[in-house]
């Protein structure tokens, strides 16, 4: 995983709130948000169009969830990174993430310090 600045970022959750803020504190950490997607077969479709260097998907999302988009997204190319996001506190749903192609787990709650961080491993 090795991310530079202006790192293109597909955002994946079905809360527009969340994805506005997102479109937001992406550019300040460094990185291009380049499309949003509200459910995980719209990300699916989203990931193999912009060709991201990172998508961020949700866990929790009608149609596809986000394990299932995560699968697919992994499954499509193995370019993105991929990161879930999640408002659970259930352990089993990171290991479920990383299971299906995640890097990570980051929770919606601490989501500005989870990116610091792994841009911080990632840059160096």
């Amino acid at each position: 995983m090795a991310f530079e600045q202006d790192t293109r970022v597909v955002v994946v959750d079905d809360d527009p709130f969340f994805v506005e803020a997102m479109l937001v504190l992406l550019p300040q950490l460094g990185l291009e948000p380049v499309a949003c997607a509200l459910d995980g077969a719209e990300a699916i479709a989203v990931a193999k169009e912009h060709d991201p260097d990172l998508v961020l998907v949700d866990l929790d999302m009608p149609l596809v969830d986000g394990i299932e988009a995560i699968r697919e997204i992994s499954r499509a190319s193995p370019k993105p990174t991929v990161v879930a996001v999640t408002g659970s506190e259930e352990p089993q749903h990171a290991a479920d993430a990383v299971a299906a192609g995640a890097v990570a787990c980051i929770s919606k709650r601490d989501v500005r310090s989870g990116l610091e961080e792994l841009l911080g491993r990632a840059w160096g």
